[in-house]
């Protein structure tokens, strides 16, 4: 046996050609694991993107997602129910809202695709952390 490496060259998977014995389609298998841990990180997941706690019970009850179903009825909905309710109160929801505004009609075109476009995010939780990126804004009161 050789002690030198041995390199697979790499390929993007979207260029390789698909083939019948690795048709790229997914499976999905039983894994040993806490039920509730599953739910509970299936649940993060998606309300770090923003979803609220209605989206997320509905991802429970929708057939696209089998084993969510099957893991509601196994748990019970109040289970289900608690663990929206525990996840959705400690991230809240990530909203992010957008304004397009037309640039001047003197721009020309070059101008334009040579200007980087900015935009201002303003974290809501700023001052959960004591950082407080916009001085101007008051103080939430509690």
């Amino acid at each position: 046996m050789s002690d030198e490496p041995r390199w697979v060259p790499k390929v993007d998977p979207r260029t390789r050609p698909m083939a019948e014995e690795d048709p790229l389609e997914l499976h999905g298998v039983l894994v040993d694991g806490d039920p509730v841990e599953m739910v509970r990180c299936v649940m993060e997941e998606f309300a770090v993107m923003g979803w609220q706690r209605e989206q997320l019970l509905r991802l429970f009850r929708d057939p696209e997602y089998p084993g969510l179903v099957q893991i509601a009825r196994s748990l019970g909905w109040s289970m289900i129910e608690a663990i929206a309710d525990d996840v959705t109160r400690r991230y809240g929801a990530f909203r992010v809202r957008v304004h397009f505004v037309a640039p001047p009609e003197e721009d020309s075109e070059s101008e334009r695709a040579n200007t980087p476009e900015l935009v201002c995010l303003r974290n809501p939780f700023a001052h959960q952390t004591g950082n407080r990126p916009d001085s101007s804004e008051p103080e939430p009161t509690s």
